[in-house]
């Protein structure tokens, strides 16, 4: 089960399932890929249902739990109708969260907002010679960001 339908979600989706793993995805928004073209997110999810992959959008996720060494998830779809899932494996791919306490940012005065580090245009922080790129800034989450 991947849980989140944004460009990492779908990629790991497609990757388990050319490796021959049933693949369930969860989106909270009404389609998948939200940030693409509507038209493209549309295809997408054909081609992807064409290779077995499950959807389900407007799904909210209620409850994770393991049972018996499986996933349970309960999700609440757009009609408030509550579904049970059940996976072997679950991939969180919608949340990210920076890993910056206790590093001592707070020490050299870095400011940070909800943990992540406060950056300008040059990924320079608020202190002259500290940059940081990465996870801990608030860009998208692709590995090519840290790179421009």
């Amino acid at each position: 089960m991947i849980i989140g339908a944004g460009s990492v979600g779908i990629e790991f989706a497609s990757i388990f399932s050319r490796f021959g793993t049933d693949v369930t995805v969860v989106e909270m928004l009404p389609r998948i890929l939200p940030l693409e073209d509507p038209e493209i997110s549309q295809e997408m999810q054909k081609l992807l249902t064409k290779q077995r992959i499950k959807f389900h959008t407007q799904a909210k996720l209620e409850e994770l739990k393991i049972k018996d060494e499986k996933v349970e998830a309960l999700i609440a779809d757009g009609n408030g109708e509550t579904h049970k899932i059940l996976a072997e494996k679950s991939s969180d791919s919608c949340r990210r969260r920076p890993v910056t306490d206790e590093i001592g940012l707070d020490k050299l005065g870095v400011e940070t907002t909800r943990g992540f580090i406060s950056v300008d245009k040059n990924m320079q922080t608020n202190i002259p010679g500290i940059f940081a790129i990465g996870d801990v800034v608030p860009t998208q989450a692709l590995a090519h960001v840290a790179f421009t």
